[in-house]
């Protein structure tokens, strides 16, 4: 091979390494620029679930606010029904005909 030939042999594959190079700086450019947009998007959903999971947590807090007072309210109206409720019957403490 002349050297002629092998120079233009070496700088074909010096402008093939060139451009893998670039190619490759391209396709990890375009990955990190596609990795910031997910991981912004992951954050804004994780950020929504956690209003939402922070919601629930508030309508359950109040529902058992609602059931206890509702509750409280019951024993108040009928106290012996709520005594009832608490203490077991006797066997000597039913009705006899």
């Amino acid at each position: 091979m002349s050297q002629k030939t092998a120079d233009a042999v070496g700088d074909d594959r010096q402008a093939h390494r060139e451009a893998s190079t670039a190619y490759l700086g391209d396709v990890i450019a375009s990955a990190e620029q596609d990795l910031k947009e997910y991981s912004q998007k992951f954050t804004e959903k994780m950020h929504q679930i956690e209003k939402h999971i922070q919601k629930v947590e508030e309508t359950i807090d109040y529902l058992i606010a609602e059931l206890t007072r509702g509750k409280q309210v019951d024993e108040m109206a009928d106290p012996d029904h709520a005594e009832a409720a608490t203490s077991a019957p006797t066997p000597d403490a039913s009705p006899c005909c």
